[in-house]
């Protein structure tokens, strides 16, 4: 489902969502954001996976409460080789135990 979608491409199962492309299971997600995943409030945002309220980030994974930022994991900054690194892991770990692809909601019941 969409609800509320303006100027959207390739989403599903968002809500209030503007001006985005690839964006699954979020809210409030939009103004030129690409790739978004499992997002509660992501703006001008490209590449990012369980973030909640950032804005202009681009290559997040579990961030909150960011701007102007990339290459992050939990917040804390990493150069692009080493975000990628630990992204592969961090994805590896989460396939292996099944929850790769989930919703932070399905991981911790």
């Amino acid at each position: 489902f969409v609800y509320t979608g303006y100027q959207v491409k390739d989403i599903m199962d968002v809500c209030h969502v503007t001006e985005a492309e690839l964006s699954y299971e979020s809210t409030s997600v939009g103004y030129q954001s690409y790739n978004v995943l499992f997002a509660n409030g992501a703006w001008s945002t490209n590449n990012a996976i369980y973030v909640d309220a950032v804005h202009s980030c681009h290559n997040v994974f579990g961030c909150s409460n960011l701007r102007n930022k990339q290459y992050c994991i939990l917040n804390r900054q990493f150069t692009h080789d080493e975000y990628l690194l630990a992204l592969k892991q961090i994805k590896e770990d989460l396939h292996k135990a099944g929850t790769h692809g989930k919703s932070l909601a399905d991981i911790l019941k």
